[in-house]
């Protein structure tokens, strides 16, 4: 598939020039999947928008670790999380293997890590690590949403709480499908990973939201992502703001303890797996078959993945 990518304009012209070169990068792109490469695309936007002005570059073939290292210094005195700073620094890697005629090669990614102060950051699937919020968190965050201008977030995240969309899932919901999904009482769901069509019955909380969020929204239309943004751009900075303010909502104790993740976007479908388990387990369900029910609701064929989320 043809990247169709458009650098998004600053009104700095050494900024933008560098922009427009970066754009004609990206359209040659063409390796890793194309959900990944609008990512990447993404993160690449943020890093010449920091690295024009912070180096005066007017060559992306002139990256060289320098410029990494300093992005990732910038981006932790932001208060990012180092694993966020560790996937800009993955993409910026990718960027730089399609630019032609680097002035340099990269280092390895644990000499650039070092270099920038950057931790070690487990890999929580491994470790089955608890990724669920709990209702107060869910609560906390869609207050902190509203009262900062994010109503949008504050919705998609309770549908997400109480169906169990993923991200990709909830964000290109149409108005027609909600529609549909009110009518049957059951909500379908295409556009999966994997692309294998799931139906996820509606509680009488998830019918309310669902009919709540399409109050306003145009015949045709997303329901949460303005049509003026694309959709690649909003999934990933509803996953930016939860990293950026995590700590306005989550509970401190997650922090340092070795049986918890921090706050994440995805941690509200685990929450959605949880959930839904004991309630089946209430109404009656004997284990495997509640495990077996979750398993298809969240979209997965192995019940070992559905274990994970059933930490």
């Amino acid at each position: 598939m043809v990247m169709k990518y458009k650098f998004p304009e600053t009104g700095n012209k050494p900024v933008d020039d560098l922009g427009r070169q970066y754009e004609k990068i990206v359209k040659t792109w063409n390796r890793g999947s194309i959900a990944t490469r609008y990512r990447y695309a993404d993160a690449g936007a943020r890093f010449v928008k920091w690295v024009q002005p912070a180096f005066k570059m007017q060559k992306l073939a002139n990256m060289g670790d320098k410029h990494l290292i300093a992005y990732a210094q910038h981006l932790k005195n932001q208060g990012l999380s180092d694993k966020y700073i560790k996937n800009e620094l993955s993409a910026l890697r990718y960027i730089h293997s399609q630019i032609p005629h680097t002035r340099h090669e990269l280092s390895d990614s644990k000499k650039i890590n070092t270099a920038a102060g950057l931790g070690s950051t487990p890999n929580h699937k491994a470790k089955n690590l608890d990724q669920t919020w709990t209702k107060k968190e869910l609560d906390r965050f869609c207050a902190y949403a509203r009262e900062n201008g994010r109503a949008d977030l504050a919705r998609m995240a309770e549908v997400t709480y109480h169906t169990g969309c993923r991200l990709e899932e909830v964000s290109t919901l149409r108005r027609h499908e909600v529609e549909k999904a009110l009518r049957t009482n059951v909500l379908h769901l295409t556009n999966t990973k994997g692309g294998r069509p799931r139906s996820v019955p509606l509680s009488d909380e998830s019918r309310r939201l669902l009919e709540a969020s399409i109050h306003d929204v145009p015949r045709g239309a997303y329901v949460f992502v303005p049509e003026e943004v694309p959709v690649h751009s909003y999934i990933q900075g509803a996953k930016d703001y939860v990293y950026r303010n995590r700590e306005e909502f989550q509970d401190p104790s997650r922090v340092g303890d070795p049986s918890r993740t921090e706050l994440h976007w995805h941690g509200l479908r685990h929450s959605y797996a949880q959930n839904t388990y004991s309630e089946l387990r209430d109404q009656g369900y004997e284990d495997q078959e509640a495990r077996r029910e979750v398993s298809e609701r969240l979209g997965h064929s192995r019940e070992q993945i559905t274990t994970v989320y059933l930490k």
